[in-house]
């Protein structure tokens, strides 16, 4: 994982769960505590308003996006909430293609072009069989 990926989950976590202390960011993030004390100093340096109180919290979460999925994680989530398992019952496969609809409004606009470029080689069977990942 690049740094500004590391430094993007650590900002999706502390904003997702409470009282994150180093040792469970460093856990998540698959690095040492102390690459976590350097990331977390990269963070408070561009200004955003992070504070310890019994874990890491924000002062205000507003300057994040709500979503910031890269095209894997969209195509991941896009196999499966169009799962056999989801499919099979009707409720769930309205909820998943609402879920989709919402995923898509706010994907960003690099995503959306890589994800369009995928999904017409994935209509082309030819050309997909050559995509190497």
């Amino acid at each position: 994982m690049s740094k500004i990926d590391r430094l993007l989950f650590i900002l999706n976590l502390i904003r997702s769960r409470r009282n994150l202390k180093a040792r469970d960011l460093a856990k998540e993030c698959g690095v040492s505590e102390r690459t976590i004390y350097r990331d977390i100093n990269a963070i408070s340096s561009a200004n955003v308003p992070i504070f310890y109180e019994n874990g890491y919290k924000f002062l205000s979460d507003t300057f994040l996006p709500p979503v910031n999925l890269s095209l894997d994680e969209y195509i991941a989530i896009c196999l499966g909430l169009n799962s056999g398992v989801i499919n099979s019952k009707p409720v769930l496969k309205l909820a998943g293609r609402r879920a989709l609809a919402k995923l898509e409004a706010i994907m960003s606009e690099n995503v959306r072009k890589e994800y369009l470029e995928i999904r017409k080689e994935m209509d082309d069977p030819l050309r997909f069989e050559g995509r190497d990942s």
